[in-house]
């Protein structure tokens, strides 16, 4: 990470960061104080997770590795791709879970069945208050026995956006020299012959 921070420096890149929470939980809440301050955002990201941040004036640009390209998500795309709204991600997500985010989902429900849950009841909290009706009975017995891995699944999913002590500034933001030298002598430590 000094490294990391080295080379920031030497680019002059501000960095933004909580103590105490995720990059994530960043992003979400500069993406929530610009969305506020009628500033258009667009979030870069390989992270599907960030699709929750989708909202008026909010979009996720993200790269897909194995398709090799990139795809813009609005509102209307996120519904598109998933068939829920942007913020529904997190449900989503605590019922099949995410390994590469350590999201363990509830054992039992997959994809399609998730989808269905969603559509019928919206969030975990409502399918939980209404366990009794859920439908299949598969689905049922499953979140069920699996209420608290979906609780804390959705608290895992979920990007916070009030972060203490963070806070829009676009003048940091603002493209400025580097320090050349600086940059091309850790490079050059580095070994990075192509970027030098």
């Amino acid at each position: 990470m000094d490294r990391v921070r080295s080379l920031l420096d030497a680019f002059r890149i501000p960095v933004i960061e909580a103590p105490g929470y995720e990059a994530d939980d960043v992003v979400g809440a500069l993406a929530k104080q610009a969305s506020e301050a009628g500033i258009e955002m667009v979030v870069m990201t390989l992270d599907n997770d960030m699709v929750q941040l989708v909202a008026p004036g909010g979009r996720v640009y993200m790269y897909r590795p194995y398709q090799r390209d990139y795809v813009m998500y609005d509102e209307a795309r996120v519904r598109e791709r998933w068939g829920f709204e942007p913020d529904q991600i997190r449900d989503y997500k605590a019922l099949v879970g995410d390994n590469s985010d350590n999201i363990s989902g509830v054992k039992g429900i997959g994809e399609k069945g998730a989808k269905a849950l969603i559509e019928q009841w919206g969030t975990i909290e409502e399918m939980i208050d209404h366990i009794d009706e859920l439908k299949p009975p598969r689905a049922q017995k499953a979140l069920d026995a699996g209420r608290e891995d979906a609780v804390h699944s959705k608290y895992m999913a979920t990007i916070v956006r009030d972060v203490p002590g963070v806070d829009l500034d676009l003048g940091i933001s603002q493209v400025s020299d580097y320090d050349r030298d600086a940059v091309l002598e850790m490079f050059r430590e580095l070994e990075f012959r192509s970027l030098v």
